[in-house]
C-alpha cells in the first residue's frame, strides 16, 4: 500500500498536481492493499480537491472520517479540512447561483 502511494503522491506532484489517469490508479491500487489504511482516500481526496473535483474529494474525505476510529490522530486535522472544502464548496455555489 505505502508503495503505491508514493507513486500515486508522486506522480501527481509531477504533473503539478494534475491527476492522471495513472495516479489514479496508484490510488486505487494503494486502497486495494490496504482497506483500512487511512492514506489513499486522504491524498486522493486532496488531489481531487486540487482538481477541482470538490465533492468526490468531500465525499472522500467524509467517508475516511467516519470510517476512523474515534481516537485516530488524524481526525482532528481532516474535520478541520472537510469542513473548510464545505464552506469552499458553499462560497464558489453561492457564487454562480448570483444574477
Amino acid at each position: 500500500s505505502d508503495s503505491w502511494l508514493a507513486l500515486a503522491i508522486a506522480m501527481t506532484s509531477h504533473a503539478d498536481g494534475n491527476l492522471s489517469p495513472a495516479a489514479l490508479y496508484a490510488f486505487r491500487q494503494a486502497s486495494s492493499a490496504d482497506p483500512a489504511a487511512p492514506g489513499p482516500p486522504f491524498f486522493l481526496g486532496l488531489a481531487l480537491a486540487q482538481n477541482g473535483r470538490f465533492d468526490e474529494g468531500r465525499a472522500l474525505w467524509s467517508a475516511l472520517l467516519k470510517a476512523s476510529p474515534a481516537n485516530a490522530p488524524w481526525r482532528a486535522d481532516l474535520t478541520a479540512r472537510i469542513q473548510s472544502l464545505e464552506a469552499f464548496i458553499a462560497a464558489r455555489r453561492s457564487e454562480t447561483t448570483r444574477p
